[in-house]
């Protein structure tokens, strides 16, 4: 009886948390798609709401993962099939990514309770160690 109310709380507040992470997403989507030379993995709808993978032509993946590590920012690499490994994602590179595109690609992953204040920094954290590294 007590397992049944807890799993219908966590159901009944699913559509917000949805709606919320779905929001969230698609304000970093923009603003990092906004940037010339970055590339969106995947289908721009068709995704889970928390989650995004991109690509930066020239850029090395783990230099972008280390400095915004610095800044706070936990994010990984390629897709999460193959988190662990170091070599090119294959499920990048059946979405047609070359190696060096699927070694620059950085994925973020987050919930509902990542806010807009928080987004607005990833976003600028991203801008800043991306200028850093194409100059």
């Amino acid at each position: 009886h007590y397992y049944f109310h807890y799993f219908q709380a966590k159901l009944d507040n699913l559509d917000y948390k949805i709606a919320q992470t779905t929001a969230v997403r698609t304000y970093i989507q923009n603003e990092i798609t906004a940037i010339p030379s970055v590339k969106l993995n995947g289908d721009p709808l068709k995704r889970l709401p928390g989650n995004l993978n991109f690509s930066f032509e020239g850029i090395d993946g783990d230099s972008l993962r280390y400095l915004l590590e610095e800044k706070g920012i936990c994010a990984s690499a390629g897709s999460a099939c193959n988190s662990s490994s170091s070599k090119p994602s294959h499920v990048l590179k059946a979405l047609g990514l070359s190696d060096a595109l699927s070694k620059s690609a950085l994925r973020l992953s987050f919930d509902e309770t990542l806010s807009i204040q928080e987004a607005v920094y990833i976003i600028s954290s991203i801008k800043e160690v991306l200028s850093e590294l194409w100059n």
